[in-house]
């Protein structure tokens, strides 16, 4: 998949309209997983992170410690939820602040 294709998929994200080529950094991810019934390492961390991290569009932070969501999001541009595990209080709320901000 090249980054034009995975691009459209992140296109509600504040730096979506900007173009691989045209940013500085690339997008900052924070990519939470873990839980039952899927393989999250294999399938999240290794294949969606490597698939994310592609020419540079993004830089992927991988935890399955769901206490460790408002430290990493603090840096964050994106979050991607893909977990079954609960989720505390201070998760949640930094979770709509991050959105709030207008965030992905």
């Amino acid at each position: 998949m090249s980054t034009t294709a995975l691009g459209g998929c992140i296109s509600h994200s504040k730096t979506a309209n900007v173009k691989a080529d045209q940013r500085d950094m690339p997008i900052r991810v924070l990519m939470v997983g873990g839980g039952t019934s899927h393989d999250f390492n294999r399938w999240y961390k290794q294949a969606d992170g490597n698939t994310l991290s592609m020419d540079n569009l993004c830089r992927v932070i991988y935890t399955n410690n769901t206490d460790s969501i408002p430290y990493y999001l603090a840096a964050a541009d994106v979050l991607y939820l893909a977990t079954n595990q609960p989720i505390t209080l201070a998760g949640r709320n930094a979770i709509f602040e991050f959105a709030a901000a207008g965030k992905g």
